[in-house]
């Protein structure tokens, strides 16, 4: 009765497997990156407007540039991407921590929350680049039958951890 369901069809694809589990964990840390960021502008300014400037400042390169990294994801290696893309995340994260451990970022420095909007709109820039990759190395990864299983499988993974991560 169950081997009729292909639900999880894709996940019999064992580089699938190893990549949806590499997105769970990406997915995770950006739902907890946004919230803790969210909370931490506004200790810093008690300004739910300045909450609203940084959800802006990333989701407008995030928009724009994904035509362009739609465009990239079909020329060039999308592994390359993804990891220099990862990277440039990191990197932006590290600078946060940084700022906050060496007291920059504090209600102590006034415009020290500004950092926390450049962060946002450069992990919106890298965003543009990262989601049409996500996407479209699954055909890479699963065969031709299985392709919008797989696309079903890491959408759905991503709007639940959007809910449940925070």
């Amino acid at each position: 009765m169950f081997n009729k369901i292909k639900t999880f069809e894709s996940f019999k694809v064992p580089a699938y497997r190893i990549y949806y589990g590499s997105m769970v964990g990406n997915w995770f840390a950006q739902s907890m990156a946004m919230m803790v960021r969210s909370l931490l502008i506004l200790r810093l300014t008690d300004s739910a407007m300045a909450i609203g400037l940084m959800s802006l400042a990333l989701a407008i390169p995030s928009l724009l540039i994904s035509l362009l990294g739609g465009a990239l994801a079909d020329r060039f290696p999308k592994k390359f991407i993804l990891i220099g893309s990862r990277g440039g995340l990191a990197l932006i994260s590290l600078g946060v921590a940084f700022a906050l451990s060496t007291g920059f970022l504090s209600s102590e420095n006034p415009g020290s929350w500004m950092l926390l909007i450049a962060a946002a709109a450069l992990e919106g820039v890298i965003n543009g680049f990262l989601m049409p990759v996500n996407m479209a190395i699954i055909p890479e990864i699963v065969d031709h039958g299985r392709v919008m299983n797989a696309i079903s499988l890491s959408m759905m993974g991503q709007n639940v951890f959007r809910l449940a991560s925070p």
